[in-house]
């Protein structure tokens, strides 16, 4: 084998070695990133659901499941089941149920640190239409409301 050909065999193993390298150098990178971009996408779910469970339980008039979403504090922090179902009911009589809701908008959970969250949720009633704002927390492993300007 003449020096020629040796050298080129060494530039293509050496290559072929550096190829592999940067394909192994890839994967670690895409799974490093891939773990905490799957962690924000389940709790982006799990909020999303929340919101959900707790605006198809007041659609349903299903009070008393609306309310296992919540965990009451700040201006609500003296809250009952008793007394929000009363304030649902009332809120329905006064407005009419809820027809359709919409979330407006979610936080930003890669830039905002928590605890505590906004969440907008558009709502349409038969007499009225309004957003509200829902003050979310992660307890545990789970998202709970905490506050709410209106149900």
């Amino acid at each position: 084998m003449t020096t020629a050909r040796r050298s080129r065999r060494i530039v293509w193993i050496l290559l072929a070695i550096l190829g592999l390298v940067l394909l192994a150098c890839i994967g670690v990178g895409a799974w490093v990133v891939a773990g905490p971009v799957r962690q924000l996408q389940q709790q982006y779910n799990g909020l999303v659901a929340l919101v959900s469970d707790y605006y198809d339980a007041i659609q349903r008039q299903d009070y008393a499941q609306a309310f296992q979403d919540l965990q009451p504090g700040g201006f609500h922090a003296q809250l009952t089941q008793q007394g929000f179902i009363q304030e649902a009911n009332d809120f329905d009589k006064r407005y009419g149920p809820v027809l359709s809701y919409q979330i407006r908008s979610l936080p930003d959970l890669g830039l905002q640190q928590g605890p505590t969250y906004t969440v907008e949720v558009d709502v349409a009633r038969r007499h009225l239409s309004y957003t509200v704002l829902l003050t979310v927390q992660q307890v545990g492993d789970s998202w709970k409301i905490i506050d709410f300007d209106r149900i």
